[in-house]
């Protein structure tokens, strides 16, 4: 594709309810001056309220013509009508249609969100809350799907209280219709009916073509501050990027919104089981991983052309995770087709290349 663009369109309104910048000097001797860094973080907690008319990425010469595929006319691939809010009640479809599906008062709140960058290990990030103690997270409703023609919507998506706030309501119901034994670790944050499992992330831009990383087996909740998920990581390429990632997540909903009607999935976890006590059946529920994912730009030859191109290269897409949707629903959660568990899923050595065409 030739002479894309993306677009963005509307405003939104954000919330910044604490901002704390921490900073630490240590006196340092003489001979550790010359290993010393400094030691920085930002932490923020977050109400957000968001609404964005239109994202757009544009192709303007579409899908060539003659190539029995297209006829070179411009197309577009877009999302119109987003929103993100909290609302403390399911969506209804009026909710969902409307110019402003989430009020002033309608906030998803993000909690103890720590940045901190180091000259060795990057960026980590820490997300403690994401939502309420009461299962209440991040709404997302986006109106219409443009997918070619802008001016027709393929459907509406819809995604209701995404958290790593962990509920026992919903990890008892899960436990039941898989036979499971999960129970979650405790936060320490005195939360009832529930805990959150942080999400941890490290952004490591690498100096150099030897790139070895030690990645934790565990992740302990954090206490007074960030909890490295990453233990040594070598610098490499300064072109090439090596992320890492551990997280667990609640989903009331996920769904396909078109004419009123819906097809999704309800009572969705996202997580790792662990088995803390050795007899081959997990009792934990332990983040889901990405492991060392690289991002680097590469000289790749096209499998179309043959070509030489400059392409993106995603490398060791190893993410391990497990998976429970508690509802395949068509038009109401309740209206359920089964239910699914994707166990052990591990993506290791997958590898894709983008490019242009």
């Amino acid at each position: 594709m030739h002479n894309n663009a993306w677009k963005l369109a509307g405003g939104f309104v954000l919330l910044f309810t604490t901002l704390t910048i921490h900073a630490e000097l240590v006196p340092l001797a003489d001979a550790e001056l010359s290993q010393a860094h400094a030691q920085a973080s930002i932490e923020l907690d977050l109400q957000i309220q968001t609404s964005i008319e239109s994202i757009t990425y544009e192709d303007n010469d579409g899908a060539p013509s003659g190539s029995g595929v297209g006829d070179g006319v411009a197309g577009v691939l877009g999302l119109k009508g987003v929103h993100l809010g909290s609302l403390k009640r399911p969506i209804t479809a009026d909710d969902f249609n409307s110019e402003r599906p989430f009020s002033d008062n309608d906030l998803a709140i993000i909690d103890n969100l720590v940045i901190d960058v180091d000259n060795h290990e990057g960026m980590r990030i820490n997300l403690e809350r994401l939502g309420d103690a009461k299962g209440n997270g991040l709404d997302i409703v986006v109106q219409h799907l443009v997918l070619g023609n802008e001016d027709t919507s393929a459907g509406g998506l819809l995604i209701e209280d995404l958290s790593n706030f962990i509920s026992d309501d919903q990890l008892a119901a899960s436990n039941q219709l898989f036979g499971s034994q999960l129970v979650t670790v405790d936060d320490g944050l005195n939360t009832r009916g529930g805990n959150f499992i942080p999400l941890q992330a490290q952004i490591v831009t690498e100096q150099n073509s030897a790139l070895t990383t030690a990645f934790s087996t565990g992740i302990e909740l954090p206490t007074e501050d960030v909890t490295p998920i990453v233990g040594i990581t070598a610098l490499a390429n300064a072109t090439d990027m090596t992320i890492n990632s551990a997280f667990a997540l609640s989903i009331a909903k996920v769904a396909w919104v078109d004419d009123g009607g819906e097809f999704g999935l309800a009572g969705l976890l996202v997580y790792q089981g662990i088995d803390t006590d050795g007899d081959g059946i997990d009792d934990q529920v332990g983040p889901a991983q990405l492991t060392n994912l690289k991002m680097q730009t590469v000289a790749h030859t096209s499998s179309i052309t043959g070509e030489t191109v400059q392409a993106m290269h995603f490398s060791n897409i190893d993410f391990k995770a497990d998976i429970a949707i508690n509802s395949i629903y068509v038009g109401q959660p309740e209206n359920s087709l089964g239910s699914l568990l994707i166990k052990g899923l591990d993506t290791s050595g997958t590898q894709v290349w983008m490019y242009s065409h």
